[in-house]
């Protein structure tokens, strides 16, 4: 908590330029935490730490997301997408949905502009919606 209140504060004072390219590190970071999950060799203790490292990316991310510009807002939405639409994870989908649910409340322009593709989005996800991850959706 302490960690994201301070991500939160220095990304209002941080320059742009810096702040999107710390940025696109955390993304960078989490498409691996999210394709080394992916492989066949990857034991149940591997899995359950690459999830645990990619939550806590996502949970940075929310910091960041009231002060990034709208392209960095595409590609954070188009790496939470596959977490949103996949249930294998319950607590990964849950973090995806609290990513969400943070750009529908501080990026409203670019919602506006996807909001075909975000109902879209919130039709087809709907049965693999965990318990845990429901609330979040609501709040979407």
């Amino acid at each position: 908590q302490r960690v994201h209140r301070l991500v939160a504060a220095y990304s209002r004072l941080a320059p742009r330029p810096l702040l999107n390219a710390l940025f696109k590190q955390l993304l960078k970071q989490m498409l691996l935490g999210m394709s080394n999950a992916d492989s066949d060799n990857t034991t149940a203790q591997q899995l359950k730490q690459k999830s645990l490292e990619t939550r806590t990316l996502a949970s940075l991310s929310l910091a960041l997301i009231p002060c990034l510009e709208e392209s960095s807002i595409t590609l954070l939405y188009r790496v939470v997408r596959p977490c949103i639409e996949d249930d294998s994870d319950q607590l990964l989908q849950k973090s995806g949905y609290k990513v969400l649910e943070a750009i529908c409340e501080y990026q409203i322009k670019w919602v506006l502009e996807r909001r075909e593709e975000l109902i879209s989005l919130m039709r087809t996800s709907l049965l693999a919606t965990s318990a845990s991850a429901k609330t979040s959706r609501l709040r979407c």
